[in-house]
């Protein structure tokens, strides 16, 4: 018997990082990772690589595939092709709320999800597929952030363009000018935290850019994004004035969970986000994640 992760994005590494690090500390066998191209790099693969399990022992035996949910790398979608013919079982992963993917893409049986309301809206959309509620392993273990400097603003990069093309009315590029616009000529300094998957982002010789999300959060007061999962570090954090930044949306088509849900505000314009920038850094009461590691390791191990 043996699980292959099969990953394609970072976000679904980060969600079962907690997973991999507990189980090669236990030394427990029986398990492997195949990663598309966008993890080969990516840094925190790389810190574990190679005190990971044989993936030749892993998929000699496999019985379970987990995997990413989205646009699928070629060797991601063998794997797919083989468990569907082998009927093993499948689990897919959503490790935020608002993925893009569709059910006829994979061979997935089952679906880990966030919470109730992710379980019940996709229940509405396929009501005979096995939902279990999981939580996110990445933000069970978030540390907390000590005070950082004053009017100090970070702008968390991500791969819009890529992924969503022209459907958002916006991507990462009209998002950070957008930011840049509202803090001219002001006493804010401005810093942007790359995404794995960006390269090529051109911004001023006096922006401090950063490959290390941790270290970004913690230099800054002032957290901004569309919508990135980086927003839940900082979220969590706490001591963080947190924004979602969305240039020209209706509050219909927000992409971000924390600002639909009325956590954190969200700014759609200039004149609107420098109203938020100064709002106070707040603090959450409890983490509600607790737990979703020992839920994960739970349900695989039943469905296993």
């Amino acid at each position: 018997m043996s699980i292959v992760f099969a990953i394609d994005e970072v976000g679904t590494f980060a969600y079962l990082e907690p997973l991999f690090l507990k189980w090669l500390e236990e030394k427990k066998d029986g398990w492997g990772i195949i990663v598309g191209s966008d993890i080969l790099n990516f840094p925190r693969y790389k810190a574990i690589e190679s005190l990971l399990p044989s993936n030749n022992q892993a998929t000699s035996n496999i019985t379970t595939l987990v995997s990413s949910l989205g646009k699928l790398s070629n060797n991601i979608k063998e794997l797919h092709s083989f468990s569907h013919e082998k009927n093993l079982v499948n689990i897919g992963i959503f490790d935020v709320w608002d993925k893009s993917w569709n059910i006829e893409d994979t061979s997935t049986t089952h679906f880990f999800v966030i919470d109730k309301n992710q379980s019940e809206k996709l229940t509405r959309q396929h009501p005979s597929i096995d939902i279990k509620i999981i939580g996110q392993p990445a933000w069970e273990a978030v540390p907390k952030l000590t005070a950082a400097p004053e009017n100090t603003v970070l702008f968390i990069g991500q791969p819009i363009e890529q992924h969503y093309e022209n459907t958002l009315g916006y991507d990462e590029n009209s998002a950070w000018q957008l930011l840049c616009s509202a803090v001219k000529g002001t006493d804010y300094t401005l810093s942007y935290a790359l995404h794995p998957a960006q390269n090529n982002v051109q911004v001023a010789d006096n922006i401090q850019l950063y490959t290390n999300i941790n270290q970004a959060l913690a230099k800054n007061s002032i957290i901004i994004s569309p919508f990135s999962s980086a927003l839940f570090d900082a979220w969590l954090g706490g001591n963080r004035n947190v924004i979602s930044l969305q240039p020209n949306i209706t509050a219909t088509a927000d992409k971000c969970y924390l600002s639909r849900m009325g956590l954190i505000p969200y700014a759609t314009s200039a004149k609107s986000l420098q109203k938020l920038l100064g709002l106070q850094p707040f603090e959450i009461a409890e983490n509600p994640f607790l737990g979703s590691l020992s839920r994960l390791e739970k349900e695989l191990g039943i469905l296993t």
